[in-house]
């Protein structure tokens, strides 16, 4: 994680269990330690504010752990940017209102979670239950498209995301 995911990670973490732990990204900035280049000056709409929110997304799902991510909101919307969506959805292409619910689950889980004090590198923590829609390993099939051509061509890398825990699930074989 970047020195600036890891100025973040522990403002956020702190946040869970408090009565609004919801924080805008102004409010982030100003929270954030002085840090040196080319991480200082952040501003609210930085793009090194976003990447440094998305790795900060990662490594929690990595540890197992619902994404602290989703506490950080816009401040006219009161609700998650684009950046903060994309870190626990891995995608945008769903409707807003699909967003929302998304953003909503997310930040339901993360308000029993147990968050460290800091991210720290080795094995992830198991989280706490799996949910019972969770995906099951199996045959995943094979994904083609039509390309132009009366062949279709292989597109699938043999692996998905659980749209639910956000687990990497690999097809073995066979």
């Amino acid at each position: 994680m970047s020195p600036l995911g890891e100025a973040i990670y522990p403002i956020l973490a702190k946040r869970v269990g408090l009565k609004n732990p919801l924080i805008t990204n102004d409010r982030l900035v100003k929270s954030l330690p002085s840090l040196d280049p080319p991480y200082n000056e952040i501003t609210r709409n930085d793009e090194r504010l976003s990447r440094a929110l998305g790795e900060v997304g990662r490594d929690c799902h990595d540890h197992g752990l619902p994404t602290v991510t989703a506490l950080v909101i816009l401040s006219k919307e009161q609700s998650p940017g684009a950046a903060t969506i994309i870190s626990f959805t891995r995608r945008l292409a769903m409707t807003p209102v699909r967003q929302r619910e998304a953003w909503e689950q997310e930040f339901e889980k993360l308000k029993t979670a147990k968050y460290p004090p800091i991210l720290g590198k080795g094995s992830p923590t198991p989280p706490n239950e799996t949910s019972d829609d969770h995906q099951k390993s199996g045959l995943l099939g094979i994904l083609r498209i039509a390309d132009g051509t009366k062949r279709s061509t292989t597109i699938f890398s043999g692996g998905v995301t659980c749209p639910h825990c956000l687990r990497s699930i690999r097809h073995r074989g066979g």
